[in-house]
């Protein structure tokens, strides 16, 4: 495997792409459970399944630095992302840094804030 390295707008952009095929392929899944066409659904789940491990794939879950005091987690990227209950990255949910709400920031502890304050510098 040879390693690439995506900028952030790049990533965002193929998270994007991605994401909005999975919903045309999700409509496609609706459709065919609708018409009651079974190759059609089986196509189309199979189909949503590489997507969502592409998906996964380009969420960069190696680079994920936990901010417990919002329980979410943070990407070498500026990308956050919410912890599930047990602690785990939900990885099917982002937002970028840069859109994050003032609530949010606010809800930062010191430390996080710190974590959070060197990706958006870098």
């Amino acid at each position: 495997m040879i390693p690439i390295q995506l900028t952030k707008n790049e990533l965002a952009a193929i998270r994007e792409l991605l994401d909005n095929k999975i919903e045309l392929t999700e409509t496609k899944i609706a459709q065919a459970e609708a018409t009651g066409t079974q190759s059609s659904y089986d196509a189309a789940s199979n189909e949503l399944g590489d997507l969502e491990e592409l998906a996964l794939a380009f969420a960069d879950v190696s680079n994920f630095t936990p901010l417990e005091s919002v329980q979410s987690a943070i990407s070498k990227f500026g990308f956050i992302y919410p912890l599930n209950a047990d602690g785990s990255v939900d990885t099917a949910s982002q937002v970028d840094l840069n859109d994050a709400s003032d609530q949010w920031t606010a809800a930062l502890s010191d430390a996080d804030a710190a974590i959070v304050n060197k990706i958006n510098r870098s």
